[in-house]
């Protein structure tokens, strides 16, 4: 049962906490409103999971990584996964509609969208990623909403534009990944509609961008003491040591599944060291 919810998937509503952490209000992070909307919408998530699973099931037995889900291997059978999908969802729905009512109009779009892209996006060229990285939207400015804290529009850019190159990235490493068969749904879709590298392209614009506000955010710490200098040197080098790791594994076909990637790559040191470079400098 554990394994079908993809806990592990749950990393991804900590984008709700950016705001605050951004802010510099670490207090809001661990208040129970936004603790209680993190859990709705990642019991939400793990519905939204199985929903694609089971519209998904014929395809992932035929994936190299994915016919191992629960539903691929045909350890849950699809009646009862549906069952866990709806139940979970309904829960979900209720803690967020009982900590903040207005935090449902963000949820009812976060629903629209997922259902619009397991149905007709997910095979539609651009879109495929747009929506991924407009559902990452939908949860950071949720955490702007909840904490009263207005986003800049170059941290939104920032954030965005990462989340966007880690999705593309996604991409790219199942179409240069020789173990997925080319006739495999997912890579034949890729390989029909993205050519002349239009893919490369865009992950390196969102490269460019995220770095290039990265660098100017991290200038503006010069004007302190030695120590935010270092602070902020050290803060960019080691996010730009990341992208150099992440770029390369994205052409060796391991960037797939990001969160396996953070926990089975060299790059787990490397986003502590900036993460706490960045609360120190928010910090001081």
């Amino acid at each position: 049962m554990l394994k079908i919810l993809r806990i592990e998937q749950w990393s991804k509503n900590l984008v709700i906490f950016l705001p605050a952490i951004f802010a510099n209000k670490f207090t809001l992070i661990i208040d129970e409103k936004l603790m209680l909307v993190f859990l709705g919408f990642s019991l939400i998530a793990s519905s939204t999971y199985i929903f694609n699973d089971i519209k998904d099931v014929d395809q992932d037995k035929e994936h190299p990584i994915k016919k191992f889900r629960p539903l691929a291997k045909g350890d849950i059978s699809i009646q009862n996964a549906k069952i866990y999908s709806l139940s979970l969802y309904f829960i979900g729905f209720g803690i967020v509609y009982f900590t903040s009512k207005y935090a449902i109009i963000f949820l009812i779009l976060y629903t629209l969208i997922t259902v619009l892209y397991s149905n007709f996006f997910k095979y539609k060229k651009y879109f495929d990623f747009l929506a991924i990285t407009v559902l990452f939207g939908v949860r950071l400015f949720l955490g702007s909403y909840l904490t009263g804290i207005v986003l800049t529009n170059a941290l939104s850019f920032f954030i965005l534009s990462t989340i966007n190159q880690i999705i593309v990235s996604k991409k790219i490493s199942i179409i240069n990944n020789y173990d997925i068969d080319s006739n495999v749904k997912v890579k034949k879709y890729l390989l029909d509609n993205y050519r002349n590298k239009e893919l490369d392209k865009i992950f390196n614009l969102s490269l460019i961008l995220s770095l290039t506000i990265l660098f100017f955010w991290s200038i503006q710490w010069f004007n302190g003491g030695v120590f935010q200098v270092f602070v902020s040197i050290l803060n960019f080098s080691s996010l730009c040591f990341f992208n150099y790791i992440f770029y390369g594994d994205t052409y060796k076909s391991e960037t797939e599944d990001f969160i396996y990637w953070i926990k089975n790559s060299k790059m787990f040191f490397p986003m502590i060291i900036s993460g706490l470079a960045v609360m120190t400098l928010l910090y001081l």
